[in-house]
């Protein structure tokens, strides 16, 4: 009966640190978030491109 609980616990534990982070995400304005998810991928972009230029 150890392990059953113990699994229990772990799912528990998933959850809440799930909500948690979900509550930050949520928190985060959708505008901070698009321009988060551009600088990214500017980024990315750019890094890509300079691979290629060596190349």
């Amino acid at each position: 009966m150890q392990m059953p609980n113990f699994k229990l616990i772990n799912i528990k534990a998933d959850n809440a640190i799930s909500n948690f982070i979900f509550d930050q995400f949520r928190l985060i304005s959708s505008r901070h978030f698009i321009v988060t998810l551009a600088f990214f991928s500017v980024t990315f972009y750019i890094q890509h491109n300079d691979k290629d230029n060596q190349n």
